[in-house]
């Protein structure tokens, strides 16, 4: 059997039809699943960098009841050290030049207290 050109034109048709009908039900929903994944991740780091509120809420009442503490147990002074750090970190390598971001914020506080007796 011989081949003309119309054949093969038609059979290489064929093919890139074949081909991408594989790409649409095989790829694609890898694809899918795999942005689907990545946007859980980043949905899931966003709500963490959201709670942190309630984290401030608790150390500042922790420093609330140390300073009471203090007080009703006649010390004369007490120093609390409170840190904070959060947010959403990332790191690439952009024409080999690493580069790193983050979104959120990050504090240090010294409270200094001296009770009067």
């Amino acid at each position: 059997m011989t081949l003309t050109p119309d054949d093969c034109d038609r059979i290489t048709a064929e093919l890139e039809k074949s081909n991408a009908e594989m790409k649409r039900r095989y790829w694609m929903p890898i694809l899918i699943s795999d942005l689907e994944e990545r946007a859980r991740r980043v949905q899931d780091s966003l709500s963490s960098v959201m709670s942190v509120s309630g984290s401030i809420e608790a150390q500042k009442q922790a420093a609330i009841d140390i300073i009471v503490q203090g007080q009703t147990s006649g010390i004369d002074e007490i120093e609390i050290q409170m840190s904070q750090k959060a947010g959403l970190s990332l790191g690439s390598n952009v024409y080999g030049i690493p580069i790193e971001a983050t979104v959120g914020g990050s504090g240090n506080m010294i409270i200094r207290v001296k009770y009067k007796r």
